[in-house]
């Protein structure tokens, strides 16, 4: 099927804002799926090395290793301020748990957190207690 618009868009988005790409090609299980062919297009458009291109199909599960391999080794890492005054994290999970109560999963991405601290929910202005800190 090629390569498409939106990978159009967002690999031009990436490249313009100096973020680091790690070519994948999806699907690779479909009936009609031609990864060759599309690793050339890959490397007419954007240059891109064709030996580089990891082919997946995360549907069977192929490739998937291979690809957090490369976020790891080619993606630097989010910067981060641990000196900073203020706190400021991302809440990137979070579920409910019995016995403790509701826990969440956060990268600091400023700051710093100490046992007892009170922090602001962003969104909801929600200020919140930290009860239990592991890291």
């Amino acid at each position: 099927h090629g390569v498409q618009a939106q990978t159009l868009a967002n690999y031009n988005l990436a490249k313009a804002r100096n973020l680091a790409v790690v070519p994948v090609i999806n699907k690779i299980d479909i009936k009609h799926a031609n990864p060759e062919a599309v690793c050339t297009d890959l490397h007419n458009l954007f240059g891109i090395d064709p030996d580089s291109v990891i082919k997946i199909s995360a549907k069977l599960g192929i490739g998937i290793e291979e690809v957090l391999i490369a976020i790891i080794k080619n993606l630097p890492p989010p910067k981060a301020n641990r000196e900073a005054k203020e706190f400021r994290a991302l809440l990137f999970d979070s579920w409910y748990d019995r016995y403790r109560g509701a826990l969440n999963l956060v990268y600091v991405s400023d700051g710093k957190l100490e046992m007892g601290q009170e922090i602001q929910h962003h969104s909801t202005g929600k200020h919140i207690q930290l009860k239990v800190c592991l890291f």
